[in-house]
């Protein structure tokens, strides 16, 4: 698995370390119960109604057909696009049931 970015940053930009900054607040405002594991999530392999689906930061969320920049670690998972998460709109949710693996970026807290 790569190092951890977020999208449209590379890897070790300062830049892609404050949008997770700001991803990590707003979502903390907004849901403030939720509780946020460590880990800094690549890729989630799902599995609903017996269809297999792979949602991975950088690629296409297929709800919103736009990159995916964040996935935290909560009950249910936060995926976080461009339009979804920020600005009042709330991120896409992925439950833990249809989840099968969880992908950490290699160098994530465990």
């Amino acid at each position: 698995m790569p190092p951890f970015y977020v999208p449209p940053f590379t890897p070790g930009d300062p830049a892609g370390l404050d949008r997770y900054e700001e991803v990590l607040a707003a979502a903390h405002e907004t849901n403030p119960h939720a509780r946020i594991g460590p880990r800094r999530i690549f890729r989630l392999e799902c599995e609903y109604r017996s269809e297999a689906f792979v949602v991975e930061v950088g690629q296409p969320e297929r709800a919103v057909n736009e990159p995916v920049e964040v996935i935290l670690d909560t009950d249910p998972f936060f995926v976080y696009t461009e339009s979804r998460g920020l600005g009042g709109t709330p991120p896409v949710f992925v439950g833990k049931r249809v989840v099968k693996r969880v992908v950490p970026f290699d160098d994530s807290p465990s």
